[in-house]
């Protein structure tokens, strides 16, 4: 199985080194970005760079991922911050693999860093830009570039970054200057976003006629989001309401925290990372898998500490509580029965 994973990634890396145009001759799975890469690399060893590519990427999520879980623990002592690192590493090294398989980031690299870090970075830039005290609009710039790098790695990172930066920059250019009309912002806002997203498509496909010597189409771009593969029925038994029961326990302690919020920057961190969860909950509802809201447990993990950041006690902050422990007790025991009758 691990070598299927790999193809997907190394089959058109390889068709690109010999001489198809990507995104005009064959569509790619996931994405420009990765079968650049994979690409350049190919021109050493195929396999090798796989390796690489993965083992990096997935180095950075968890770092960042980290990063961002520690920022929202309010608790600065040894034993909590210990816990938060392992319930993190727990998530995105042995919940996205599938615990059973005693498997690695390396066996199935879409679950990883080479698909979701692009989103992540996103993330990860939009919460630092929220925390400063001075917003300036010269970090826009950056902002901008950073949503536009998504939506040219892959489809998905485009979705996932789309939903965070643009909500973001619509209620930093429109809601929170109050006195100054709204509505007006808001359609210029609007606006200033659809001149950017054109402008920086219409410089990548005038880049890519200049390298390729022919122009991407558009259908071969978002060909797997009409046609996902494999996709199934929602299971209705299944592990969707463990990222139900996660997103509802932060939309509950989301509206109770607007009475009297903690802190408004851990309220808009929340959302922030909310906005990213549901954007990559669409990864589910495309193949609705049961084994695919494993592969989401770093982000319901990120919005469980998100939950709890902005509610000071309660029902709500001691089941967010109870989730993120089984999250890490429950690994041990998960999927298990699989193994019981062999001989």
């Amino acid at each position: 199985a691990t070598w299927h994973h790999w193809g997907d990634y190394i089959g058109p890396a390889q068709l690109i080194a010999a001489g198809a145009l990507p995104l005009v001759d064959i569509p790619l799975q996931y994405g420009f970005g990765p079968s650049l890469i994979l690409t350049q690399g190919c021109k050493i060893n195929c396999w090798s760079s796989m390796y690489w590519f993965t083992s990096l990427s997935s180095i950075a999520m968890v770092y960042l991922l980290a990063a961002i879980a520690l920022k929202l623990n309010r608790s600065r002592s040894t034993l909590q911050i210990c816990f938060v690192l392992i319930i993190v590493m727990a998530s995105c090294l042995l919940w996205t693999q599938y615990p059973p398989t005693v498997g690695s980031p390396l066996s199935t690299p879409s679950t990883t860093g080479v698909r979701f870090l692009p989103g992540i970075i996103m993330l990860a830039y939009t919460l630092h830009r929220s925390y400063s005290v001075d917003l300036q609009y010269s970090s826009e710039k950056i902002g901008h570039i950073l949503w536009l790098a998504c939506i040219i790695w892959s489809p998905e990172a485009g979705i996932q970054s789309t939903a965070v930066w643009v909500p973001y920059f619509i209620w930093t250019r429109t809601f929170k200057n109050i006195g100054e009309n709204n509505v007006v912002n808001f359609f210029r806002t609007i606006a200033l976003l659809l001149t950017i997203l054109l402008l920086g498509l219409a410089i990548f496909a005038v880049v890519f006629q200049f390298i390729f010597g022919s122009w991407p189409l558009p259908k071969e771009y978002i060909i797997y989001l009409l046609n996902v593969p494999g996709s199934m029925p929602i299971n209705p038994n299944g592990t969707v309401w463990f990222a139900i029961a996660c997103l509802m326990c932060w939309l509950i302690g989301f509206l109770f925290s607007q009475r009297k919020p903690l802190d408004i920057k851990f309220n808009r961190a929340s959302w922030l990372i909310a906005l990213l969860c549901l954007a990559n909950f669409t990864y589910f509802l495309g193949r609705s898998h049961d084994n695919n809201i494993l592969n989401l447990m770093p982000y319901l993990t990120l919005v469980l500490f998100a939950t709890r950041a902005i509610i000071p006690a309660g029902a709500i902050k001691a089941l967010t509580t109870t989730l993120l422990s089984a999250t890490l007790g429950f690994v041990m025991i998960f999927g298990w029965a699989l193994f019981t009758n062999l001989k």
